[in-house]
């Protein structure tokens, strides 16, 4: 409407985090304090607008601060928001926040929500203390869920959950044994697979790939990806989302960046 305004005044806490974490990482790393202190303003807004404190006494991180508790008992979450590296980082720098608890929550709540072995892309959190896949939306793991390999494979091998978190997504192994490329939903409850995913999701998957030690496959999988690049953009048709998921996967894998056990941003220089 040639007016600069607003679009939408909800936040997205997957991205207030990742600027916190990159904000406070940035002040260590370059020695700014000053990243450091919006870093932790930032931590302070999300804990005020979009963590949640349960009747239970648990915290835990609603995707926004608007449309997300379904009723007093229920509440709908999203699993790729659950960050292990940033929680670690975050627990040293607020120690007061319920960092390490939503920390040492993740891996109960994946294995709660994969049945199959697959991260859905939405799960409910029932009273008393029930995670399960969301009925409402289809038991799908798709453009969001891909997220959740990426994470849990680019965790250092000492951070606590490293292995429970891994063992819970076996579904995406076994899948990927059985067909040449990551289909672009799951319906996780059957395991079944549809759709060809793109070289984002391929891209996600090689630190995954690498944690287990399949080398086979990940030759496969970076062979695929780099079939699809050209004029360095990936796809035929280059979508923003699988550049930042090919900027996070193919960057790991030629160790342009690691994670401390610690969550600690570990750079190549």
């Amino acid at each position: 409407g040639g007016e600069w305004r607003t679009l939408d005044d909800h936040s997205a806490f997957d991205a207030d985090l990742w600027m916190a974490y990159a904000l406070l990482e940035a002040g260590r790393l370059w020695q700014v304090p000053r990243y450091r202190e919006i870093g932790l303003a930032m931590l302070e807004q999300a804990r005020d607008k979009e963590m949640l404190l349960l009747p239970n006494g648990l915290s835990t991180l609603l995707p926004g601060p608007v449309g997300f508790q379904l009723d007093d008992r229920v509440w709908r979450l999203n699993p790729s928001y659950f960050v292990p590296q940033q929680f670690s980082v975050f627990a040293r720098s607020d120690p007061a926040g319920p960092w390490r608890a939503l920390d040492t929550q993740l891996p109960e709540m994946m294995a709660g929500c994969c049945p199959t072995g697959f991260a859905p892309d939405w799960l409910t959190y029932r009273m008393p203390g029930v995670w399960q896949t969301d009925q409402d939306q289809r038991t799908v793991g798709s453009h969001d869920a891909i997220r959740v390999y990426l994470w849990a494979g680019m965790m250092d091998k000492a951070q606590p959950g490293h292995d429970r978190l891994l063992r819970s997504l076996h579904g995406m192994h076994g899948l990927l044994r059985m067909r040449n490329d990551p289909p672009e939903k799951i319906d996780i409850r059957s395991g079944l697979g549809s759709g060809k995913g793109s070289p984002g999701f391929v891209a996600a998957l090689l630190p995954y790939l690498n944690a287990l030690g399949e080398k086979k496959l990940l030759v496969r999988s970076m062979q695929q990806l780099h079939a699809t690049e050209a004029d360095g953009l990936y796809g035929a048709r280059p979508r923003y989302y699988d550049q930042v998921l090919v900027l996070f996967g193919l960057g790991y894998m030629e160790q342009r960046y690691r994670f401390s056990r610690c969550g600690a941003l570990l750079v190549a220089w």
